[in-house]
């Protein structure tokens, strides 16, 4: 994933899926630890670790959009 070419409806756009793909995990996690679903630790461990990883990008992904729209100073 090339942030650097994305245009800013690109990056929007992906901003938006990340965020939607954390609340669904963040959601699964939340109905495994309230016992709501049972699954395997592995399976667990596993969306716990896409987690951490799809925040990590949704942070890189805000970053690239600040840069995008920062206009020069001075003109």
């Amino acid at each position: 994933m090339n942030l650097d070419r994305m245009s800013l409806d690109q990056l929007r756009k992906l901003l938006i899926r990340i965020e939607r793909q954390i609340v669904e995990d963040e959601l699964y996690i939340e109905n495994v630890t309230d016992g709501i679903i049972q699954e395997p630790d592995w399976k667990t461990g596993a969306v716990n670790a896409r987690l951490r990883q799809l925040r990590d990008e949704r942070q890189e992904v805000k970053d690239r959009i600040v840069v995008v729209t920062r206009k020069p100073v001075g003109g």
